[in-house]
């Protein structure tokens, strides 16, 4: 958990110090709405799969259900944006919004990674 949350704060830190150079408030607004989107939509999936599924479903359909909420809170904010015309768009909100769901992904995936317990093969 302490690897997780160092690389977060790490990637959020880089990530706001990127954006306050590049376009300024806009911009870091623009990279903390991204980052906190996809770092609610991994919440979002831990909650659904510990609290709703618990130990009922196959680990395939966790995945699934995982997933799908990485992909469509991310995607439906960035097409709400989108319909309103938002000024976020125009300080590189998509951009950011793709950056950090590939940071929390590669964050999330090797934090279950490092939870694994591999027995091996007699």
């Amino acid at each position: 958990r302490v690897l997780f949350g160092i690389c977060l704060a790490g990637s959020l830190l880089a990530m706001v110090i990127f954006a306050s150079l590049l376009g300024g408030y806009q911009s870091l607004v623009a990279a903390v709405l991204s980052f906190t989107v996809c770092l609610l939509a991994v919440v979002a999936n831990r909650t659904l799969i510990l609290i709703v599924f618990k130990n009922r479903l196959a680990p395939a359909y966790c995945t699934l259900s995982g997933m799908l909420l990485r992909m469509a809170l991310p995607l439906s904010v960035c097409l709400a944006l989108a319909w309103r015309q938002s000024p976020l768009l125009d300080a590189g909100f998509a951009y950011f919004l793709i950056v950090s769901y590939l940071i929390i992904l590669m964050c999330d995936v090797s934090n279950m990674i490092l939870k694994l317990k591999i027995k091996p093969a007699a």
